[in-house]
């Protein structure tokens, strides 16, 4: 309904060399929303902050984010206060070899337990990803490494993040890996909160399907959207069921 209050929403802009975590006050729903006001609540440190990958708000009030450079650009997470301090909750690639995974990609989501779960595009115990659980206080465990195209743990480079579905279980997209494409054309996989991976689907690169997956969101009626970053027959969305 036009000219009710909208609740404040928060998003992330980039400059030229620095990014910038904004808050934006809607006032109003469209087409009113030209009257808000933004305020620069952080600004990162030049060149040492690259490609932030998404911000979510947890129980806790704060704003929690994935950035995927970094001064090692092994990526880390950073916790920002509605005041705009920051701090640095974990940093990748603390463990040797990067078992702890390496430039973590997509927002955090926060499960029934009140931690995080998200993934790591590299690193890990084979070097194609993990999905990992981060707590409030900062304490990371890797619960489950990709491993391409190994039946049973297909999958490499899970970018995306994951989505937390409706039944209690994680779903997401790994851009490259599996046994069908000769490249490894990506999957879209299951993870119980315990970390065993399900795989649901294994793009061929087919006109009909595309290849590299980039995203995940589940609609109202339990069936999985996404999208392909290359091939496809002309269609940009691909309808993926569980």
């Amino acid at each position: 309904m036009l000219g009710r209050p909208k609740p404040e929403c928060r998003l992330r802009a980039d400059s030229r060399h620095q990014r910038q975590l904004l808050r934006i006050n809607l006032q109003y729903f469209l087409p009113a929303y030209p009257g808000g006001k933004l305020t620069t609540l952080y600004t990162y440190p030049e060149f040492v902050v690259q490609y932030p990958t998404g911000v979510v708000q947890a129980s806790d009030g704060n704003f929690y984010m994935t950035v995927s450079g970094g001064n090692e650009q092994n990526g880390f997470i950073l916790k920002i206060t509605p005041a705009g301090k920051a701090t640095t909750l974990y940093s990748f690639c603390s463990l040797t070899n990067c078992a702890d995974g390496s430039k973590p990609g997509g927002p955090l989501v926060q499960g029934a337990n009140g931690n995080f779960y998200g993934t790591a595009g590299f690193g890990g115990e084979y070097g194609n990803g993990t999905f990992f659980e981060l707590t409030l206080a900062g304490k990371l465990t890797t619960l489950h490494s990709f491993d391409y195209e190994t039946a049973g743990n297909l999958g490499s480079q899970p970018s995306s993040g994951v989505i937390l579905g409706a039944n209690g279980d994680f779903y997401g997209v790994a851009e490259l890996g599996g046994e069908v494409c000769v490249n490894g054309c990506g999957t879209v996989f299951k993870m119980t909160p315990a970390g065993k991976l399900t795989t649901l689907h294994e793009f061929t690169g087919s006109p009909s399907q595309g290849y590299i997956p980039w995203g995940i969101a589940e609609a109202t009626t339990g069936v999985l959207f996404g999208d392909t970053n290359q091939g496809g027959a002309g269609q940009y969305r691909n309808r993926l069921q569980r």
